[in-house]
């Protein structure tokens, strides 16, 4: 901040008198009537302006940034976005939908993308509920997936290469050709788990956590599935040994990891009055409050 000081300086309000060259005679005054002048004081000198205060350096805000994590096996965009208080110490990342139809009515992954932009909406607002908390959130892993999928059964569940995403890692992976769960010929064959891959090993998250439906349940780490038990209800969590060849498996190498499986809904009126939004929000919260 810049601080003027404007200083005003008043002028000393005295007159030269013009003397002619011949003055008129006067009667000289009888010293009877000679007074001496009146004395006049001196004006003030004016005040200095005092400086203003030099306000305090502004305390550093959150940042938000919109990326593009990656493209999809067809081209669309995979968008993260980071939230992240000036002063983190841990990262978290929560990825969503996963798989563009996950069994309950089509599409149905379109519903998991529109609850991660309620939560980035929420923690974009208030960032502080962050406490010390960054947050990467990828709101849709399967664009594809949505977008062209046609069943759980090929694309649709899986990406636009006919590939299960979440049997694409390097984790007790071996070869399917089952539809629904078919792999490449090798871990990491679609951009997508690659991507993920990659954000794991460059933002090296301190939590990890994959959203998914509807089997009404979480895998993984006990404390961080406890947050989101509490809030759903979930009465199990599952061993991670289950998890072979999925993402978070494979996550749980570098950080504290969790898969979470919604409870089933009715449809997606269901998921809003359920307060499934709601509930997310609040078990990401509950997270970011653990040691």
């Amino acid at each position: 901040m810049v601080v003027m000081i404007l200083i005003y300086i008043f002028p000393i309000d005295v007159l030269a008198s013009l003397i002619p060259n011949s003055l008129p005679a006067v009667a000289q005054p009888s010293s009877q009537n000679i007074t001496a002048p009146a004395q006049t004081e001196p004006e003030p000198e004016p005040e200095a302006v005092a400086p203003a205060p030099v306000p305090a350096a502004p305390v550093p805000s959150s940042t938000i940034e919109y990326n593009i994590a990656g493209y999809s096996s067809r081209g669309n965009i995979i968008q993260e976005i980071i939230i992240a208080p000036a002063d983190y110490d841990r990262t978290m990342l929560i990825t969503f939908a996963m798989h563009g139809f996950d069994g309950a009515w089509d599409k149905d992954g379109a519903a998991l993308v529109q609850i991660a932009n309620n939560v980035v909406r929420e923690f974009s607002a208030y960032p502080q509920e962050l406490q010390k908390t960054r947050l990467i959130v990828v709101p849709c892993v399967n664009p594809d997936g949505i977008w062209y999928g046609q069943s759980e059964n090929g694309i649709g569940r899986c990406n636009g290469q006919g590939i299960d995403i979440n049997r694409d890692f390097d984790y007790f992976w071996e070869y399917s050709s089952d539809r629904k769960y078919h792999t490449g010929n090798t871990p990491f064959s679609t951009p997508e788990a690659q991507i993920l891959r990659q954000l794991v090993l460059t933002e090296k998250p301190e939590i990890v956590v994959d959203i998914h439906g509807w089997s009404n349940c979480t895998y993984g780490d006990k404390q961080v599935s406890a947050c989101f038990n509490q809030n759903f209800g979930f009465k199990n969590t599952k061993a991670m040994t289950f998890l072979k060849q999925h993402f978070i498996g494979w996550a749980s190498q570098y950080a504290r990891a969790v898969l979470v499986e919604y409870p089933r809904p009715a449809g997606p009126e269901d998921l809003i009055q359920r307060q499934f939004s709601g509930k997310t929000i609040e078990s990401i919260k509950a997270i970011c409050s653990l040691p």
